[in-house]
């Protein structure tokens, strides 16, 4: 999964390198300004802004983010633990927020789940068609078979 993040202060750096010890591809944005220019290169990510940006408020990031792309979805690190900047986030359209605190694994389970429901599925396990992805165990199968991830990189790239 594609994260663009805003990581200006030590949590978020933090978080930054466990979830990309997690396997999570994370493209660190300096500031809020940052994030937007970004956000045309990547497309739709998943969102993590900090609620510390040096160059604009949090909230206010957040409502152009939300207006701008409605179906992405996005999280705030809220550094400061603030029950006040919690209900905000969620006011203004956040998807979940998340804290220094927490737990890497949990992390990577809420933003696996909001991405999960944000696609229009409520359990951990999807089936489109024939094709099983197991989103906790970063497999596919089809039907009964795994999917061997090196021979779908190869037949993609001859039929390509």
């Amino acid at each position: 999964m594609r994260i663009l993040m805003s990581v200006t202060t030590w949590d978020g750096l933090q978080i930054q390198a466990n979830l990309q010890e997690q396997g999570f591809l994370v493209t660190a944005a300096e500031d809020g300004t940052a994030v937007f220019e970004s956000l045309i290169l990547l497309g739709r990510p998943i969102v993590i802004l900090e609620t510390n940006l040096p160059d604009m408020l949090w909230a206010e990031s957040l409502l152009k983010l939300r207006q701008a792309k409605r179906n992405m979805s996005i999280l705030v690190l809220n550094s400061h633990n603030s029950d006040t900047d919690r209900t905000k986030a969620f006011e203004l359209g956040a998807d979940d927020v998340i804290t220094p605190q927490m737990d890497a694994r949990e992390i990577a389970a809420r933003i696996r789940a909001v991405t999960v429901r944000r696609a229009g599925y409520c359990g951990p396990n999807l089936n489109i068609g024939p094709m099983r992805p197991r989103m906790e165990e970063r497999r596919a199968y089809w039907g009964p078979q795994q999917i061997d991830r090196k021979r779908v990189l190869i037949t993609h790239r001859v039929v390509a």
